[in-house]
């Protein structure tokens, strides 16, 4: 990372706007276009197109526990890029991919296969094509949901904008009132993108959705757009349903440690915690949400402490909280800027009053492990 953005700041100035997504957008179009003067016949878009796709099929099958031959891929990019000979397609992924022993294994770095997935998603979208809308039933890493996000409001015009959202939002009112996994699996994806990206029928499309919506699994996900959005009286609906509905509780839990890659899901939505999983990423997520000084993750705090609180209470156990990471949530509670804004008042002392919460369940578990 430190040599790309070296490189990117000396050919666009050091006063130059960087982000991550401007890096990888930097250096992939390099990298394609230094492959295009080895394989004239292969046009730098035409290379970026292969990438996207093979990068998506890594991931693919990362996710199927599978390996991916260079016999399937060599079959695969022939059909879908007739007119190339496909061994110079499989010699265009030498300057990014790694392969080893006819097998394609990844990026040589993880965040190149990341971003390509999350541009092929966008694509898929814009141009109504494989793989949308089947994507939208699965459960990516957070760090493609992110570059996601991140090239949808850096890159695209606003017409492409429109067409991602209107896309998306397709899906889930096709799929409203399903039951089935995929089904509801998309509309639970679909309001996760929609409550995130800021375009003009985002407010109008949550308040339908609520409207219409009965699946747990796709009112967490409502719930926690929602919230991050700064609206409090839906933050005080989903508390006090947490609260009162022991299901709907482990059903969030469920919620966190597959997103979080705590739990491997197994049936059908909503994924309810097994109450023995390790919840390590699940706590660095949210403690990450606590070090963010964004406002949306302000809004948070509250369930974020509920659902540690809750996570807790179902194991007996404390681990993998600690007393530093408690006093760490402590200091970023009191030093929070948005805590003093007047609207703020009476949600800022409901987070206080969680995270007193959360401390009397830690210290009465590890009162009671040491027993």
């Amino acid at each position: 990372m430190v040599t790309m953005t070296l490189s990117f700041l000396e050919t666009n100035g050091t006063d130059s706007d960087i982000s991550r997504v401007k890096l990888f957008a930097y250096w992939t179009d390099e990298l394609a276009r230094r492959e295009h003067i080895k394989n004239a016949h292969l046009s730098s878009d035409i290379i970026m197109e292969v990438w996207r796709r093979v990068a998506w099929q890594v991931y693919q099958c990362r996710r199927n526990s599978v390996k991916l031959k260079d016999e399937d891929l060599r079959d695969d990019l022939q059909d879908c890029f007739s007119g190339y000979s496909p061994e110079s397609l499989l010699q265009s992924l030498v300057p990014l991919f790694e392969r080893y022993m006819g097998e394609i294994r990844g990026t040589f770095h993880e965040q190149f296969m990341e971003y390509l997935v999350a541009e092929y998603l966008i694509n898929a979208c814009i141009y109504r094509q494989t793989p949308y809308p089947e994507f939208l039933s699965f459960v990516l890493r957070p760090e493609i949901n992110r570059y996601f996000r991140s090239i949808w409001v850096e890159t695209l015009s606003r017409k492409k904008k429109t067409a991602v959202c209107d896309a998306i939002e397709e899906q889930y009112f096709t799929n409203i009132g399903k039951r089935d996994s995929n089904s509801v699996g998309i509309r639970v994806h679909s309001v996760y993108h929609l409550c995130r990206l800021e375009y003009a029928g985002r407010n109008g499309f949550i308040e339908r959705a609520f409207d219409s919506e009965k699946h747990t699994s796709v009112l967490l996900s409502l719930y926690f757009g929602a919230v991050k959005l700064g609206d409090l009286q839906k933050e005080k609906e989903f508390y006090e349903r947490l609260s009162s509905d022991s299901v709907f509780s482990r059903a969030n839990r469920g919620y966190h440690l597959v997103y979080y890659a705590d739990m491997i899901p197994r049936g059908d939505f909503p994924y309810l915690d097994d109450n023995t999983s390790n919840w390590e990423g699940t706590l660095t997520a949210i403690v990450r949400h606590f070090d963010n000084t964004k406002k949306d993750h302000f809004f948070l705090r509250r369930i974020d402490l509920f659902t540690i609180r809750e996570l807790m209470t179902a194991r007996k156990l404390v681990a993998p909280l600690t007393e530093d990471l408690l006093n760490v949530i402590s200091e970023r509670i009191r030093t929070c800027e948005w805590s003093n804004e007047t609207d703020n008042k009476v949600y800022s002392q409901a987070i206080q009053t969680e995270f007193d919460e959360v401390k009397k369940v830690f210290e009465r578990i590890q009162q009671l492990q040491d027993a």
